[in-house]
Formats: C-alpha cells, structure tokens, sequence
C-alpha cells in the first residue's frame, strides 16, 4: 500500500452523527465515553470533537480532542507578572483570542488516541495526516497530544519534558492502613499521626449518585474553591460533570465525601482499573481547612482506599508533586508533546508551559518518606 493511498479525514461535532464503523472502532476503549461525558458538561471556551481518518471507509485511527479558547481569565499567574508586561499579556490574548488543541482529555485520565497497531507501517502516517486535519480545521495556536498511546514519529512536535504524574507503588505486604503506617520513617508517621487526629470526627461517606445529585451545588462549590487556586485553569466544570462521570462509569468511578456536622466539606474522586487508582478531582471547603487539614487527609484517604481495593499502584496526578511525594510518590515522565503552529503568540506558550513545570528531578527527592531512595 503506498501512502499516496485515498484516505479520508472526517470531524464530528456530535456522537448521533458518528458513522457505525467509527462507534465499533470508538468502543476499543473508552473515548466515545469520554467525548458524551465532555459534550454534556458543555464547560464555557471548550469544545469538544471526534476526528477519523479512514482508508477505503475502514478506520486506521480515532481521536477525542479538545478546542479551547484561551482567555485572560484562564491564567491567574498574569496577575503576578510586572504591570507592562500583564498589559501586554492581556491584549494580546484578547486580540487574537487563541486556540489550543488538546489530542486526549482535559477533564479525565483519557490518552490521545486509539489506532489499528500496523496499516502496512504505516499508522504513523496516517496519524501524522489526522493531526493536520485539525490543524487545518481549528487554526489553533498549539496543538497538545495528551499521553500519546503509541510510538510514531510525529512531524514537527516537541516532547514536553516537564510533563510528569506522582505514582506510588502499593507494596504486597500492605494488607490495611497500619501496615502503610509501620513503614513510614519517624518523622512521616508522626506527620501522619498529627494529620489524622485532626480528621477524627469528620464523617466520610462513600457517595451514590442519588448522593451526587442532593450535593450537586455543594460539590460544584467545592470544587471550584481547589480549581480558582491554580494558576492556569482551562475552563471550570460544574456539578453536573461528576453526575455524568458516575453514570457513564458506574463502580469504576468512586467519590468519597467528609462530613462535618452533616456538612460537606470536602470530597475526592478517582477512577479504578484493574491494576491502578487514579485520581481526578477534589473539593475543599477552606473556611475549615486549617482546623481539619482536609487536604492532605484526602490524600492519606486515597492510600487508605489504594490498599484496601488491592491495587497495586496509586496515580496521584500531576500536581502538588511536594505533597505527595510526602506520601511515597515519584514522578513519572508521560509521553506527552506539543507543536507551536503560530509563533507570534510565543510568548504567551512559554509562559503557559513555565507555569506546568514540576521540576520532577529535584524538588521531590528532598522527601523520602518509606526510606527507598538511594
């Protein structure tokens, strides 16, 4: 098969229109569950698409992907910067009102794509031609592919080195808590200690989704109060986001609420396969955050529940690598990469990408909570 083949790339704005071949192909893995998920969460600046490309009607690759329109709003961190250059930072986003293409999911653990592993040798090809229809179609600033599944030779695109999560290994001979515990060098169990006392009368609540309908603006809140904290936040979810997640997801999707005087005032949420816990988003109320330090008991909760469930690694995201390595975490590198399609706007990419940053190498190590790092 030469590459010159007739092959046909296809977009789509809605799962009704999706032809049947694409559905088939789509349900390899959990990206149409993703797409519906997104579509209905309808998050202001986002929009959501499923892109084919398709040799002789026959899918060779599917993708989710994601256009967001970046505003002024999305990046707290400018409020920080000098006032000339805010200014300049400001109007230049409003101007040209920028897109960003993410291949993958925002709002969930999703990759960027599923594909037939050969067509001849030549999926990356045809993979490389799929970008370039969204490219062509969205004219977006950067194009990101999210946690890229497959190894190509992608055309033009940078590895983004910095782009890593927290993985912590959940031993064998962790049986309940107290082994965790037994583990942890003095100073992280008296860490521990002191940060559960504070988490003696909270009340936690695995939550149905009855439970995630009655706390809806509750949850919402919640969340918004932990989201308005980052310094780059591409678009905010509502409440009706995690009603739809628990639908679509049923049991692989958990959330957990803690209760203070039959208050909600904090939660977490993760998403479970057959080896691994991976963690999404939390709530915090932080009028009492100090009084219960409900942050990192919700962190202490995730490898409470890690090692009861019997999963053998713990995903602890992409941020506050500092906290979790307190727990056990390491960072590991994902294959994640990004294309610059309009250099003008470089600057504001530079400082997008500075702020995402984790310095995995070196902040984390300063920790070493179970005594396994040389």
């Amino acid at each position: 098969m030469e590459k010159t083949a007739a092959y046909k790339i296809s977009i789509f704005s809605r799962k009704d229109i999706l032809p049947d071949s694409i559905i088939r192909f789509g349900k390899k893995n959990s990206l149409l569950h993703a797409f519906e998920i997104a579509q209905s969460a309808a998050i202001k600046d986002v929009e959501n698409k499923i892109i084919s490309v398709c040799l002789n009607d026959i899918p060779i690759a599917v993708s989710f992907y994601q256009i967001v329109t970046i505003r002024a709003s999305h990046l707290k961190f400018l409020t920080d910067l000098p006032f000339l250059n805010r200014e300049m930072f400001t109007a230049t986003i409003q101007v040209a009102s920028p897109k960003l293409i993410v291949f993958g999911n925002l709002y969930l653990p999703q990759s960027a794509l599923i594909s037939e592993p050969s067509v001849n040798g030549n999926t990356g090809y045809f993979i490389n031609k799929m970008i370039e229809g969204a490219i062509q179609k969205e004219k977006p600033f950067i194009v990101i592919l999210k946690e890229m599944p497959v190894s190509i030779e992608l055309q033009d695109f940078v590895r983004f080195d910095e782009d890593a999560i927290m993985i912590m290994n959940i031993r064998e001979e962790w049986k309940k808590m107290d082994d965790y515990i037994s583990s942890l060098r003095s100073k992280y169990r008296k860490a521990f200690f002191t940060t559960d006392k504070k988490f003696i009368t909270i009340v936690k609540k695995d939550l149905s989704l009855r439970d995630l309908m009655h706390y809806q603006n509750d949850i919402e809140r919640l969340y918004l109060n932990v989201a308005y904290q980052g310094d780059v936040s591409l678009g905010f979810l509502t409440g009706e986001y995690f009603i739809n997640v628990k639908k679509v997801y049923n049991d692989s999707f958990k959330m957990t609420g803690f209760f203070s005087s039959g208050k909600l005032i904090g939660f977490s949420s993760y998403f479970l396969s057959e080896h691994e816990m991976t963690t999404n988003y939390i709530g915090i109320d932080y009028s009492c955050n100090e009084q219960f330090n409900i942050y990192f008991n919700i962190l202490y909760e995730y490898v409470r529940q890690s090692i009861l469930i019997g999963k053998k690694t713990l995903n602890l995201g992409r941020t506050s690598f500092d906290a979790k390595a307190r727990l056990g975490g390491k960072p590991i590198s994902m294959d994640s990469y990004y294309k610059i399609i309009n250099p003008v706007l470089r600057p504001v990419i530079d400082a997008i990408i500075n702020k995402y940053k984790q310095n995995p190498e070196e902040k984390w190590k300063r920790y070493n909570p179970l005594g396994d790092l040389e």
